[in-house]
This record gives C-alpha cells, sequence and structure tokens, in this order.
C-alpha cells in the first residue's frame, strides 16, 4: 500500500498542507450523510442497527437535516456505529482530515464526561474499555471527547477534546487531550464546526500527529506520537467510529442529547464550508434565484442579519418585514448610535428595543401612537422609505419621480430615495407606496443605504487642525 509522505513539523505546516490541498469533495470518502433518513444513510455503515447503542434520531440540522443522538439516564451509549474504509471500498489510509458541525442543546446536564466521533485503528479489541494496544491485540483510537469546563464550573458551556488511545499513553485508558479553553468551550444551544486530523506514524517512529480546529481557529496540535510499533505497517485509519458514549464506568445520571451535522472526511481539508453540499450557494437555501439575494448575502456577510429560524439557514424573503426588523437593520447597516432612553411601553422585552431606541432618539420615528412603536406590524414600502431616508439624513429631492405616490404622506421620503438611487420603484413609473414591504425588498434598500453611509463615512474630512500662536507683546 502507497503511503504518501507528509511531514508535519507544526499547526502552521499541516495548515499550508491544507490550503494547497484544498478541499476538493474528490478526495472525501464521506459527505454530509443526513440529507437522508437514517435507515438510508445507515447502510454502509458497521453496527448501524437504531436500538439501545444508536439511538438516533432525524432534526433540523445546521442547514437541512441533522441527527440527535440520545443518552438515557443509566445508559452509556448513544451512537456506536463504524465506517471501516476496507469493507467500503478503500485502502485504510494514513492520514485522513474529518469534519463535523456539533451542537450540545440548550439545558445540556454537563455532569461528566463522554466520547465523541472520531477515527480509529480497530483492529481488534484494544484501544477502548480501558485496554490500550499490545503486540498481540494491536490498535488505536483518536476519538473526541466533552468534558465540562472544570476551571470555571460553567453549566451554559462545555468543552472537547480528543480522547487517545496511542501507545505511549499514561494509562489503561486513552489520554485526555483537552483542546484550547478559548477556542474549544462551547456555548450550549449553538452550532460549531469541528475539525480534526491525524497523521499515522512510521512504524515504530514518534512522528504521528494530531490537531483540531474549531469554527477554523486553531484549538490542538500533538507531534511525536506513536500508534503503531515497526513490526506493524498493516495497522492505519480503519475506520471513523460514530461513537457517542457517557462516561467511563458511571452511566449517565439523567438523559443528555447531543446534535450532529455535516460529517464529512477525506484525504484534504474539508474546511467549514457546507453550502455547496446542500444544493444552495450564498447564506439562505429559500432565495435562490432572488434578485435581492446579492443583497440578502451582502447583510449577512456585515452580520447585519442571522436569518429568519433557528438554524440560520432561511432568509424568509417574501414575508413582510416588520417594523422592528427594520429598525434593527438600519442600526445594525448605518451603525447609528444608541439611546440610553426608552421611547416605547409595547417594545419591552423584544429583541428590537435598543434599535428602536436609537431610531427614536435620533428622530426617525415617532412611533404608531401614544408612547407605542407597534413592533410586530408589518411595514408599507411607503414606511420603509421613510425610514431609510430619515436614517440617511437624506436631502430633500428636485424632482417628483413617481406618479402614483401623490397622496402619499411620505412622498417627500420616497422621492428623496430614489433621488438617491436606493428605488427605482416597482415599475411603470411607479413606487406602490401602500404596498408590503418584504424582508427582500428591505434588505435591497438597506443594501444601498449602506453603501451611501460608507461612502460619507469615507469622505468625511479629518477635523480641522488649530494652531494657537503666541505672540510675545512688545515692551512699551
Amino acid at each position: 500500500m502507497f503511503r504518501p509522505i507528509v511531514i508535519i513539523i507544526t499547526l502552521a505546516s499541516v495548515l499550508a498542507t491544507a490550503s494547497m490541498a484544498g478541499a476538493e469533495e474528490d478526495n472525501r470518502y464521506l459527505t454530509n450523510p443526513y440529507q437522508e433518513e437514517p435507515t438510508d444513510w445507515n447502510d454502509p455503515w458497521r453496527d448501524n442497527t437504531v436500538g439501545p447503542r444508536n439511538q438516533i434520531t432525524t432534526i433540523d440540522g445546521h442547514i437541512g437535516s441533522g441527527v440527535r443522538v440520545t443518552m438515557d439516564k443509566g445508559e452509556h451509549f448513544g451512537a456506536a456505529m463504524r465506517w471501516p474504509f476496507a469493507s467500503n471500498g478503500h485502502d485504510d489510509p494514513e492520514q485522513l482530515w474529518f469534519r463535523y458541525y456539533l451542537r450540545f442543546p440548550v439545558g445540556f446536564p454537563n455532569t461528566g464526561k463522554g466520547k465523541l466521533p472520531g477515527p480509529a485503528g480497530l483492529y481488534s479489541s484494544s484501544a477502548r474499555g480501558n485496554k490500550p494496544s499490545s503486540a498481540a491485540s494491536p490498535g488505536w483510537s483518536a476519538r473526541m471527547f466533552f468534558s465540562p469546563n472544570y476551571d470555571e464550573r460553567d453549566e451554559t458551556t462545555t468543552r472537547i477534546g480528543f480522547y487517545l488511545y496511542h501507545l505511549d499513553q499514561a494509562l489503561n485508558h486513552g489520554d485526555l487531550l483537552l483542546w484550547d479553553e478559548d477556542v474549544a468551550s462551547l456555548d450550549h444551544g449553538r452550532w460549531y464546526c469541528v475539525e480534526g486530523y491525524v497523521e499515522m506514524n512510521t512504524p515504530g517512529v514518534a512522528d504521528g500527529t494530531v490537531a483540531g480546529w474549531v469554527d477554523g481557529a486553531e484549538a490542538y496540535q500533538q507531534d511525536e506520537l506513536r500508534f503503531r510499533r515497526e513490526s506493524e505497517p498493516q495497522v492505519a485509519i480503519e475506520s471513523f467510529w460514530f461513537d457517542v458514549y457517557y462516561g467511563g464506568r458511571d452511566p449517565a445520571p439523567v438523559q443528555h442529547k447531543v446534535d450532529f451535522d455535516s460529517l464529512s472526511f477525506g484525504q484534504s481539508r474539508v474546511g467549514c464550508d457546507d453550502s455547496a453540499e446542500r444544493g444552495f450557494d450564498g447564506s439562505f437555501f429559500d432565495d435562490e434565484g432572488s434578485v435581492h439575494e446579492s443583497a440578502i448575502d451582502e447583510l449577512r456577510s456585515a452580520g447585519v442579519v442571522h436569518g429568519c429560524n433557528a438554524n440560520g439557514d432561511a432568509f424568509c424573503p417574501h414575508a413582510g418585514v416588520t417594523r422592528g426588523e427594520m429598525a434593527k437593520l438600519l442600526v445594525g447597516a448605518l451603525h447609528l448610535a444608541p439611546s440610553e432612553i426608552d421611547h416605547f411601553f409595547d417594545d419591552d422585552g423584544s429583541p428590537f428595543e435598543d434599535a428602536i431606541n436609537s431610531l427614536a432618539a435620533l428622530g426617525v420615528t415617532n412611533g404608531c401612537g401614544a408612547s407605542t412603536y407597534c413592533p410586530d406590524q408589518v411595514m408599507s414600502r411607503a414606511e420603509v422609505a421613510a425610514f431609510v431616508t430619515r436614517s440617511l439624513a437624506l436631502p430633500r429631492a428636485v424632482d417628483d419621480h413617481f406618479a402614483d405616490d401623490a397622496t402619499s404622506a411620505f412622498q417627500t421620503d420616497i422621492n428623496s430615495l430614489a433621488e438617491a438611487g436606493i428605488t427605482k420603484g416597482c415599475g411603470g413609473g411607479m413606487f406602490c407606496p401602500d404596498l408590503r414591504a418584504s424582508r427582500s425588498e428591505a434588505a435591497t434598500f438597506v443594501v444601498r443605504a449602506m453603501r451611501i453611509w460608507e461612502m460619507n463615512a469615507a469622505a468625511e474630512p479629518a477635523p480641522p487642525v488649530v494652531l494657537l500662536v503666541f505672540v510675545r507683546p512688545r515692551a512699551s
């Protein structure tokens, strides 16, 4: 079997290798199986029977479908499947990159440690169950593991790392190799992209490597590892082990659930971008083909929008934009100043309250009634025009641009918006002022406004330099 020569000295060299190799899907063994039902995607896996050892259900994932693994109270197993390379038509590789999205749900109990998926060389009964490798029973494993962050006793984050069986491990069980605390302490309720890498050692030589990343940030590397003896050249990466297990010896004291999505592994770095695997481009799946898609993606890249669903993969482009949402868009895109004054009583507890108060403080809105804002009320195109025009403080227009807004209370704002190049109307010389404004239309208005704001900010002259000249009075 041909063994590619890869010399890895530091994590920087691993990253350099990754950038040269790219993330071509031709180099992947498996890509995102969770878009199908478990009965479809688990066929190539060994020990795949859904039941007490594989409590796996389909959920809404990071994007599209994912899986939830459950470890019941009094039990250890949540999943125990393996994807063997040989039985799937491949030689056992010498190196492997893997990636999956991981989420500990809100309320994850954090009562103890457990195992998570990772690569392994399970050629015998060793490398698990407190049985280290021996000459008669060789093997290794580089599963991930989860642990409470004991330094802080934080109940809302869980830390991850490698649970590594190798020839030089300290005890009978695998070494617990925690990843960097700042990078690998995962907030509950949020999806994270977890990447790992393993490189087999030259037989008998301590030159093997494991490394890891979270959301693309370096989290761990250890070199000079031995997974196999000089007499064991046949030991390589035998399988990817989808193992989710509570403990140690003690079973789960309460039920634990862990979510996974976008599993992929191959011969080059996979990376965190899984949008191409989902069959759509950009940030959201439901704006494909929309004339507003580029504007929506621009707002996502700027951190102004985050989607309309829990997964963050949908934008709901055809839904009407609410007054609260519009306030958030404008404040985020135009960097409008915060206000310490609470202007309205009907937005208490709204996620848009701070943005609403910013608009009120700047005179963009007086609300919808006496001390009320109506944050959930859908806006018309004319009302959106008024908000954008006032947020940018656009000058009064010279010309009347549309034939259908003469009776609108916002005609002046609409014309200012048109004169600034932010709108061309709805067609045929019309603006359609009374039509409901969609979220996608609002996105386009806001992106064009954001560009004007950026140009104005760049053109602002530096404050004048004042020179104070002191003249000594002449003696009389």
